[in-house]
């Protein structure tokens, strides 16, 4: 994967900021913070929720690297929506978006929630001013996002600092503590059978959740095709070891297997043995990396909502942008709002937290899902499509993850002891967004000006891929059933757009053949309208098609 000219890029609303593939780096490590949630999973036992952990991690090892060749292909801004508007249909499409910024925003008040508890073992007294923390917490975050990406992403490395420095020393120091021989004993290596197995799928998930994210990073990137990838390429192999080793740390400390999924903070008891020092004051470790956690959130939930907003799926004022750094405020306000009140319904009623989690997991295996059959379908029907990432593994690395997601539906819908409550609202909520979406936004939406260049440049590469092998797919049946089939894709796309009541233009590529150069460049192409009497729109109702 050769690098551009410079890893540094200018940054959307900030050209004097660049943005680096070790930054993309940070803010994966920061919006995954190993510090919350995951110890949970020891109810399980320590034998099988380290099994599940690595079929997790491996999971997301696969589903990493296939988002890194869909990024290095088609870079869009709004992650899985982008893939799944493609690849699945409009529908499923904003399906999609809707359940990732559900996903984003209610791991905000999740982690909200966490940093508030800890705040409360620190000092008692703080109990009663929880929702003024919230506040103050939320306004220092969004008025950093608000400032622009200078700030934003100068801020990021500290919030990585903050959760990996710790996590590294909590490791070493612990080495000297380990007792395997008292921690475990034979009876804590299962707990509770397959149910036990089953159980413990959400919280390995909690050591990688977030990872997907970095994708929404696009249009901060001149050249996102090679930094993302990269970027979270190395973030999800720092999360798999240290979160593989804490999970092996922990079971040989106090205060033992059975233990764990009581514990606030699961480095307390390693800096409690290493320095000597009470457990409130050990908290103060995994405080500032909970920040991080809802921090790198804000930033994934905004580029979603300014993504979808600029299709018109949602009210525009979504996509508007303000002061010179051009941030999507209203995105940025009105998320934190909801992540707001979800905070206040689980200060109220503290029991719908798990059940407000497992809801946050099954959108994102839902999510995790999409994007590895959007990945098998690219692999398949657009091998036109200039890539510079692959994935090792190809479309079997798809298969295997998209496997572990649907186990994990399975869990969450039947081995929580919930009673089915959260599959029930999270079907309740697929029928409502799934009505939305056909009695409203299917009548607004049109193609963002990201869609329609990505998509213009695509049909671009495909005629040049075309034109350039047409005499080799004449004599080559393979070469020629390949194309064939990403020609039957494109139509296929066309086709489903075609059926949106509202279309206001028709954008057609015409090859300048009387040029000995044609199809080498985009500006031998030209756009005309298909009803010249309309006014062009900012984001146009636009139909792809192909020479």
């Amino acid at each position: 994967m050769k690098s551009p000219p410079s890893d540094a890029i200018p940054s959307s609303g900030d050209e004097k900021y660049r943005v680096t593939t070790a930054q993309i780096w940070a803010l994966g490590v920061t919006i995954s913070a190993q510090s919350l949630a995951w110890n949970l999973g020891f109810a399980a036992g320590f034998g099988s929720f380290l099994i599940v952990s690595l079929l997790v991690g491996a999971a997301y090892v696969c589903l990493i690297l296939c988002l890194g060749e869909v990024m290095s292909a088609l870079p869009f801004a709004g992650g899985a929506y982008g893939l799944a508007r493609c690849t699945l249909g409009f529908s499923v499409g904003f399906l999609v978006a809707a359940f990732e910024i559900v996903e984003y925003i209610a791991y905000t008040a999740t982690a909200m929630m966490s940093f508030t508890s800890m705040l409360v073992h620190i000092a008692p007294a703080a109990a009663i001013y929880q929702p003024i923390v919230w506040f103050l917490v939320y306004i220092f975050c969004l008025s950093i996002h608000i400032y622009g990406a200078a700030a934003f992403w100068r801020l990021n490395y500290f919030f990585t600092t903050v959760s990996l420095v710790p996590c590294i020393i909590w490791i070493m120091g612990s080495i000297p503590y380990l007792d395997y021989k008292t921690q475990l004993q034979p009876d804590v290596i299962f707990i509770d059978g397959f149910h036990g197995f089953m159980k413990a799928f959400p919280s390995a998930t909690w050591l990688f959740v977030g990872l997907e994210a970095l994708n929404t990073a696009g249009d901060e990137i001149t050249d996102p095709r090679v930094i993302v990838p990269r970027g979270q390429f190395y973030a999800m192999i720092t999360l798999f070891c240290t979160g593989i080793t804490s999970i092996i740390i922990s079971a040989g400390l106090p205060p033992g297997i059975q233990a764990w999924p009581d514990v606030m903070a699961t480095w307390n008891s390693g800096f409690v043995l290493m320095f000597h020092m009470s457990d409130v004051k050990a908290t103060y470790f995994s405080l500032l990396g909970t920040v991080g956690t809802l921090y790198g959130f804000i930033f994934a939930y905004s580029k979603l909502l300014t993504s979808v907003g600029s299709s018109n799926l949602i009210s525009k004022h979504f996509q508007t942008r303000f002061f010179k750094n051009e941030t999507p405020a209203i995105s940025l306000v009105m998320g934190a709002v909801v992540a707001y009140l979800l905070c206040s319904m689980m200060y109220i009623w503290p029991d719908t937290q798990i059940p407000l989690d497992n809801i946050c997991m099954l959108s994102a295996a839902f999510a995790y899902s999409t994007q590895c059959y959007g990945y098998i379908f690219l692999k398949k029907h657009f091998t036109h499509l200039n890539r510079k990432f692959h994935s090792p593994f190809g479309v079997y690395g798809a298969y295997f993850s998209m496997s572990v997601w649907v186990v994990q539906i399975i869990s969450i819908a039947f081995f929580q002891d919930d009673d089915f409550a959260a599959g029930g609202v999270f079907l309740s909520l697929l029928i409502f967004l799934y009505l939305y979406y056909h009695a409203v936004a299917k009548h607004h939406q049109v193609f963002s000006k990201e869609e329609e260049k990505i998509l213009f440049s695509t049909h671009v590469t495909a005629f040049n891929k075309q034109r350039s092998k047409k005499k080799t797919s004449s004599s080559n049946p393979r070469l020629r059933s390949s194309t064939d089939a990403s020609k039957r894709s494109t139509l296929s796309f066309k086709r489903s757009f075609r059926k949106s009541k509202s279309r206001s233009k028709i954008i057609h590529v015409d090859a300048r053949r009387s040029s000995p150069n044609c199809g080498q460049d985009s500006s031998q192409l030209q756009e005309r309208q298909s009803s010249p009497s309309k006014p062009s729109q900012d984001n146009s109702r636009a139909q792809y098609e192909s020479p």
